[in-house]
């Protein structure tokens, strides 16, 4: 995570010093002052929620899956594809009421080492960290991280029939 940081800072300044907007979050477009590194400090302190109260816990991992696949400069192109085969079998299993869970098989996967790259596309989604933001109690955050991580899950639909394939494959 401490890496993560430090390349949205590297990332940030280079852009900014190319003549980007400071206050916009070069991966997401989130308008934030601070712009990409104020955008990552905002969600890891929505994530921080969950050790608060456990009961934020599961609507987390719906931003850890958004957040990634918005900023995969930061997380790392392999990390689209592992967070995309999670919110597929999500959202095109109807698996929603196990969000809190990490499945057994995606571990597996993820350690398989055959993880492809998948290109980001250019709009990531219509909702970011900032959408989230804004919620005042434990519904709130669920409803506005599931629809965020929906928003994302919808960007990348150029890629769905690979989750599915991979899906299929992993669950036989």
């Amino acid at each position: 995570m401490k890496e993560s940081y430090a390349i949205a800072h590297e990332l940030h300044a280079r852009a900014v010093a190319q003549g980007a907007r400071s206050d916009v979050c070069l991966c997401c477009g989130a308008v934030i002052v601070g712009g990409l590194p104020a955008c990552y400090e905002l969600f890891a302190e929505l994530g921080a929620q969950r050790y608060i109260d456990p009961a934020y816990a599961a609507p987390t991992l719906y931003g850890v899956d958004a957040h990634a696949l918005q900023h995969p400069e930061i997380h790392g192109k392999k990390n689209n594809a592992a967070h995309l085969l999670r919110l597929h079998w999500l959202f095109s299993r109807h698996e929603m009421a196990r969000v809190g869970e990490i499945p057994r098989w995606w571990h597996d996967w993820l350690n398989s080492g055959d993880i492809p790259l998948l290109e980001p596309p250019r709009q990531r989604g219509d909702l970011t960290v900032m959408d989230v933001a804004v919620a005042h109690c434990v519904d709130d955050f669920a409803r506005l991280m599931e629809a965020w991580a929906r928003s994302v899950y919808a960007a990348w639909d150029a890629h769905h029939a690979w989750a599915e394939a991979e899906l299929r494959r992993l669950l036989r």
